[in-house]
């Protein structure tokens, strides 16, 4: 793993850089300048076809900026709710220190934030709603290859098993992976190695931010090649809404994450808000079906 950046410049150009800059935390801003480069081009096209006003991509920096700080609202707030034993032990800590991140607090707390803005500022929200699903999607397969190449903790449960035969063409580490040098020197020491971030897990877990990456990337792909031809504005996010929340769905049944009892089921928080936006997600169908049966699309 590649706790710090140089870490990585290292492995692959044979340097000795150093430079106290976490992986995880620059590729967190890598994601989000991408997230919003692919905002201004959206507002950009939509202003130039009539279909927002024209001067929208103008704002693209306040969005980020707002959208940005809610965001990071959302992320420490659920993570209280989600690790309330831990925030009742040290309030203080918990509230001063960013060591906590749950993207659907982050996703809800943003999306309030940007949509909150963007109404002030008179640009039709079904447009935004499109706009942001794409964001969400490319910038969420970026974050979380930052969870992967640091080993941040966001990994899978234990995973024992060999790799299946219909997976033959796949390197093992992809199936089952140990997260050595982890940036939270979690597991056991590495023989022959000292000093921070020289620890591997004691056995291999799945590898689950790299599913998440490649599954996010692929729909962004997808989205974003069919953008032009959904004729409803809106239903751009609805599909995001159901692809993201199912696929996020089902990877947490492998992922390490605390479990709460609903309905006689046992399911993470993750899950719980999953099964809420699938259902967002069909409904907002028929509610911007709706929205704009008598509006003409703009190509």
């Amino acid at each position: 793993m590649f706790p710090y950046i140089t870490d990585l410049i290292n492995y692959f150009f044979g340097t000795t850089l150093v430079f106290p800059v976490y992986t995880f935390g620059f590729i967190l801003v890598l994601a989000s300048a991408l997230s919003f480069f692919f905002v201004y081009i959206e507002l950009k096209r939509r202003g130039k076809n009539g279909q927002i006003p024209l001067d929208s991509y103008k704002l693209t920096l306040n969005i980020l900026v707002i959208t940005g700080l809610s965001s990071l609202a959302g992320l420490k707030f659920f993570d209280i709710f989600d690790n309330w034993d831990l925030f009742l032990k040290d309030p203080l800590g918990k509230l001063l220190f960013f060591e906590g991140r749950s993207f659907y607090g982050g996703f809800i707390f943003g999306f309030v934030g940007l949509m909150s803005y963007t109404r002030h500022k008179s640009i039709p929200q079904s447009h935004v709603f499109d706009i942001a699903g794409l964001a969400l999607l490319i910038g969420y397969a970026i974050g979380r290859m930052g969870c992967q190449l640091s080993g941040d903790g966001c990994w899978g449960t234990a995973n024992f098993s060999p790799l299946p035969d219909c997976l033959g063409c796949l390197p093992d580490w992809m199936w089952g992976f140990r997260y050595p040098h982890n940036v939270l020197n979690a597991g056991i020491p590495i023989p022959g190695y000292e000093g921070t971030h020289c620890s591997i897990l004691p056995w291999p877990v799945f590898p689950t931010p790299l599913y998440e990456s490649f599954l996010a990337l692929i729909s962004f792909i997808i989205l974003w090649s069919i953008r032009k031809t959904i004729p409803t504005p809106g239903w751009l996010f609805s599909v995001f809404l159901i692809t993201f929340s199912t696929s996020r769905f089902f990877i947490e049944f492998i992922r390490v994450n605390h479990k709460y009892s609903l309905l006689g089921m046992t399911l993470s928080q993750a899950q719980c808000i999953s099964i809420i936006c699938f259902l967002l997600g069909i409904a907002s169908f028929w509610y911007f079906r709706l929205l704009h049966r008598r509006v003409p699309c703009v190509g």
